[in-house]
């Protein structure tokens, strides 16, 4: 049977799975003539999309993901990928660039990727892939903020200022462009990038989900974008280029509900938030594959880079995770991870680093320190700096702090910290900040962007 009526069989099973709720299994195609190169690239983020919430990643509780866990079983699953930052924007510009958020001064929502940095969606355009983002976020549309360079085309096209009182942008906005553009473009080689808010508060409109009284709201928002993944890869697969589609699907933060005392994420440094789902297909993978190995969102500009087979002259602080998918290595060479929350209302940072082992949280005291205003004072190594260490081998959830049992522990982290911040030079151009006017759409999805400043 040939790969194009297998693939038209697929797509048929898939759209019944949608419409009966059945589980999916897709089977990677064997191809003959390595090396295989995807002729087309989607990466499909979600919005506040926590990874324990979801069937793949154990969770019990409800249905949330019946698709994706299906699919799951024929891909590469990373059990422990971490957001570099807990909120989108600083998240998002560090997995497009490849580097810190504080290497590239985005500090919080309100700031963008400068021109000096080369976005992920740039290189693509520049070896001739045909570019197009489908988008449900506001604040990621707006110019300013970056995310727009490299795509021939966005969708919508016009950011909509989200008003006191209205819903954020539904996924399903941006939904049937993409099926559009993709029949239009089958063709073509081209890179897409879908990012979904549902999750996000408020609850998504129309989300026939929540009207069922059983569906925790935010359990209910998890099925919606089930149902959306599915009827993604339907499509592409009814377009038959399934076989040449590399197939990326990730978060930029998770969400909390209080395990910490925290609600939401932008404040929350603990994993409910900075843990998120990492998935990635293709038809020439080694096989489906569970990753234990700790990554970074910023290593996987590089993976997508180094599987597509283009190069990045601009440099990245990540690195490729191919030697680990194909089984020449076990380990990633960089054995830390940071992650930063820049500008609390009281002027302090939090920090975070970890090894395979342990994480240690750093909160520096409040400062004077305002966004826009200067760079960040480094006050990590200030006595009124507190800490918080944790064993995640044996306690994954963050519950029994250890700082006071391991300062040997405590040092050496401090003292790595110390090391990538010495590594972080500050950018060459500022980075660019939304206006008053879109600062009001932060505020309106229930951020406070004037706490920063």
């Amino acid at each position: 049977m040939s790969s194009r009526r297998v693939a038209a069989l697929l797509a048929v099973s898939v759209g019944l799975a949608v419409a009966v709720g059945v589980g999916l299994r897709w089977r990677p195609v064997e191809k003959e003539a390595p090396p295989w190169r995807p002729r087309h690239v989607v990466l499909f983020t979600v919005d506040t999309w926590r990874a324990d919430r979801l069937g793949v990643y154990g969770y019990r509780d409800a249905e949330t993901s019946p698709r994706l866990d299906a699919w799951a079983r024929e891909a590469i699953v990373f059990d422990r990928a971490f957001s570099q930052a807990p909120w989108t924007v600083p998240s998002l510009a560090s997995f497009f660039t490849g580097r810190y958020p504080t290497e590239l001064g985005v500090f919080t929502n309100e700031t963008g990727i400068s021109a000096q940095w080369q976005t992920l969606a740039e290189i693509f355009q520049a070896a001739g892939y045909a570019t197009a983002a489908f988008n449900s976020h506001s604040v990621l549309l707006e110019e300013e903020m970056g995310f727009r360079r490299g795509f021939d085309q966005v969708f919508p096209e016009k950011p909509k200022i989200v008003l006191d009182g209205e819903h954020k942008i539904p996924f399903a906005v941006a939904e049937p462009d993409f099926m559009r553009w993709i029949d239009e473009h089958a063709g073509e080689r081209f890179f897409v990038w879908l990012h979904d808010m549902d999750p996000h508060q408020p609850s998504t409109p129309n989300n026939l989900y929540l009207e069922d009284p059983e569906w925790h709201r935010y359990d209910a928002e998890l099925r919606w974008v089930d149902d959306a993944f599915a009827r993604v890869v339907a499509h592409l697969q009814a377009r038959g280029i399934w076989d040449d589609v590399l197939f990326v699907l990730t978060a930029d933060h998770g969400e909390a509900f209080a395990e910490h005392g925290i609600r939401g994420h932008q404040n929350v440094m603990y994993d409910e938030v900075l843990r998120v789902p990492l998935l990635m297909y293709f038809s020439t993978m080694k096989g489906p594959m569970r990753v234990r190995e700790p990554v970074d969102l910023l290593d996987v500009r590089s993976t997508i880079l180094d599987i597509a087979g283009l190069e990045d002259s601009s440099g990245t602080t990540g690195e490729s995770l191919l030697p680990i998918l194909s089984g020449e290595s076990a380990r990633r060479d960089r054995d830390l991870s940071v992650h930063s929350r820049h500008y609390f209302e009281d002027g302090h940072h939090e920090y975070a680093v970890r090894d395979r082992l342990w994480k240690l949280l750093v909160r520096t005291p409040p400062s004077d320190d305002r966004l826009g205003v200067g760079w960040p004072s480094w006050l990590v190594n200030s006595e009124d700096a507190s800490f918080e260490l944790y064993n995640l081998s044996v306690d994954p959830h963050e519950l029994h702090d250890l700082a006071d049992q391991y300062p040997d522990v405590v040092a050496r982290l401090r003292l790595a910290l110390e090391d990538w911040k010495e590594s972080m030079d500050q950018p060459a151009d500022e980075a660019p900040m939304l206006s008053e006017q879109h600062l009001e759409t932060l505020r309106n999805l229930g951020y406070n962007p004037d706490s920063d400043r």
